[in-house]
């Protein structure tokens, strides 16, 4: 009975490496900043979100946004990069923000702002157009098999 209740109690620490690779292309006419961020999982170097990096042990000349910037009409592509996460519930996600916002401004967006988007990371290859949204916000659209060929405009 103790052997099962030690399983129990440490069941929780047993994380599962997941690797991912990732193309973002930027079809905003401004830039965007991403990063990778998970839940429900470790805290690991290359994942950290905003809203770590402003926590301690990280000193205030830590001001560095985590991620990349992306201009307009570019396609960032990542090698493939693991993880340790949760098992049931650890997620990977590409977090996007509007413009070249500090660390500050990144974790004045809330979740659900135009300005912000949480993309869910599936294992292998993801794919992701960022896309005006009708709202004057941002949309992300997963590809699936090649990226799109641009078509000649017709007069």
């Amino acid at each position: 009975m103790l052997c099962l209740s030690l399983l129990f109690i440490t069941g929780g620490c047993f994380t599962e490496t997941r690797t991912y690779s990732l193309a973002v292309k930027n079809d905003l006419d401004i830039p965007v900043s991403v990063c990778l961020t998970k839940s429900h999982s470790p805290p690991q170097l290359g994942w950290e979100a905003p809203e770590d990096l402003i926590l301690p042990p990280h000193s205030p000349s830590e001001q560095t946004p985590p991620g990349w910037v992306l201009p307009p009409s570019k396609t960032l592509t990542v090698q493939p990069f693991t993880g340790d996460f949760d098992p049931n519930q650890g997620r990977a996600f590409l977090r996007v923000y509007a413009g070249h916002p500090t660390l500050t401004q990144m974790n004045a967006i809330s979740p659900g702002s135009a300005d912000r988007m949480d993309v869910p990371l599936d294992q292998g290859l993801n794919r992701i157009e960022i896309k005006p949204a009708e709202n004057g916000g941002m949309t992300a659209m997963r590809i699936i098999g090649p990226w799109p060929a641009t078509q000649p405009v017709q007069p």
